[in-house]
C-alpha cells in the first residue's frame, strides 16, 4: 500500500486533505467557498492546493485578481480526481454501515445491561 507522503518517481503522493481542497477549489471556483465547505480558513485551502502543486510539480489553477481558473492539466485531474474521491466516499459510507455498530444498537445494548432502578 502506498501511504500519503510516499514518493513514486520524485513525486509525492498527496494526501487526502490536499485532493479534498483541490477538487472544492475547482468546482467552487474559490478558496473561499471551498474553505466554507471544508470548514476552515481560505488561507489554510490555498496552502493545501499550493502544497499539492509542489508536490505534484504541476500548476493546477491559473491565479489572478480576485480570479481563479483551472489549467488544462487542472482540468484533466479534476475529472480524475472527483471519480476517485466519489468511490474512496461511497466505499467509506459502505464500510461504516456494514461493520460499525450502530448508535442504536450500542445503546439498546447499555440499556440492558444497566442494573434495575428501584
Amino acid at each position: 500500500m502506498i501511504k500519503a507522503g510516499a514518493t513514486i518517481d520524485g513525486v509525492r503522493i498527496p494526501s487526502t486533505a490536499k485532493l479534498r481542497a483541490f477538487q472544492l477549489t475547482a468546482r467552487a471556483g474559490s478558496f473561499k467557498r471551498a474553505a466554507q465547505l471544508l470548514f476552515v480558513t481560505p488561507g489554510a485551502v490555498g496552502t493545501r492546493v499550493r502544497a499539492l502543486e509542489r508536490d505534484l510539480g504541476v500548476q493546477l489553477f491559473r491565479r489572478g485578481t480576485r480570479q481563479l481558473t483551472l489549467t488544462e492539466a487542472g482540468l484533466v485531474y479534476s475529472a480524475e480526481i472527483e471519480g476517485i474521491l466519489r468511490k474512496f466516499d461511497s466505499a467509506t459510507r459502505e464500510l461504516i454501515l456494514r461493520f460499525r455498530p450502530s448508535c442504536v444498537v450500542a445503546h439498546a445494548l447499555g440499556a440492558a445491561w444497566r442494573p434495575a432502578r428501584p
